[in-house]
Formats: C-alpha cells, sequence, structure tokens
C-alpha cells in the first residue's frame, strides 16, 4: 500500500507555518537583542516604548496616528507617550494645522535613543 499524497493546499498552509514561525523566531531574538542593547544605555527602557519610539515621523505624530500603527487602544498609547515624556524622549507640542490635537515629537534625547538603538541592530 502507498503513503497518501499530501494535499497541495494542506503542504502550502505547512510551509507558510514554517516560515512564519521562523520570522516570528528571528523577530523575537531581534527585539530582545535590541532592547539589551538600548537599555545599557537607558536602563528604562522597555520594548514597547522602543515600538513608540520607532513609530514617531521626522515631523511628529498624533497619539491617534502612534495607536493605529502599532494596533492599539488610544488609551494605551498615551499611557506609553506619558512614560517616554516623563523620561524627556518624546515631547508633545501643538499640531501646526489641528487646534484640539498635539504632536508627539522625539526630543534630541529620543533621536540618540533611536540611534542607540541602530548601533545595536546594525
Amino acid at each position: 500500500m502507498t503513503s497518501p499524497i499530501p494535499h497541495p493546499a494542506r503542504r502550502v498552509r505547512s510551509d507558510r507555518a514554517l516560515v512564519g514561525r521562523g520570522l516570528r523566531d528571528a523577530w523575537a531574538h531581534f527585539s530582545t537583542e535590541l532592547l539589551a542593547g538600548v537599555q545599557s544605555r537607558y536602563p528604562h527602557a522597555t520594548s514597547a516604548g522602543n515600538q513608540v519610539l520607532l513609530l514617531i515621523n521626522a515631523d511628529g505624530a498624533t497619539v491617534a496616528e502612534l495607536a493605529r500603527r502599532a494596533g492599539m487602544s488610544k488609551q494605551s498609547m498615551a499611557e506609553s507617550v506619558a512614560n517616554l515624556e516623563q523620561w524627556g524622549l518624546i515631547e508633545r507640542v501643538a499640531h501646526p494645522n489641528d487646534r484640539r490635537a498635539r504632536l508627539v515629537r522625539l526630543t534630541e534625547e529620543g533621536w540618540n535613543a533611536v540611534r542607540a538603538g541602530l548601533d545595536v541592530a546594525v
């Protein structure tokens, strides 16, 4: 008796799962290394804070924009932004086109933190 030939769709799903798992594992390893490197200079750094810093445009972004990019609630993003602001890595300034909104921008120390992360990543 011969062994059954796997259905092509099952094989594709299996291959995708293997690729996805490898990418997830590589990302997790990279994130851990990145956080350790940044924490050597900024002990209060967190993985969530690192991700927020990477989401901010050079010209700034609103909390709502950052929350949408991160796929999280505005309330959670506002808390992350408040922590980063307390540590002097970001600042909130008046939005030039919307009186109700405020832009979140990197401070000079925030740019230094991003550069420290890039030094680890390269």
